[in-house]
């Protein structure tokens, strides 16, 4: 499970969109909108915070950013090979 698919989930769970965790978080919008699309991952800190807020398991969140690094690393290094 990625973290998109988690933040998505959420999303339709709570009726709640990007804007509403970046304001919790006091984040910007943008900075969550790239969590969704895997451009970029929440720090530990904002882990633990989601995690909180949501009652989402810490080593689920966790194990999805991993797997999100995984694979924008796996992209970064097919993108390289061009």
């Amino acid at each position: 499970m990625t973290l998109s698919t988690i933040l998505l989930s959420l999303y339709r769970t709570y009726h709640i969109d990007a804007c509403f965790i970046a304001d919790h978080l006091h984040l910007p919008d943008e900075t969550v909108v790239s969590w969704e699309e895997g451009k970029a991952f929440p720090n530990e800190e904002q882990t633990k915070k989601l995690s909180a807020m949501f009652a989402v398991p810490l080593k689920t969140l966790d194990e999805a950013i991993k797997e999100g690094k995984k694979h924008e690393t796996e992209k970064s290094s097919d993108d390289s090979g061009l």
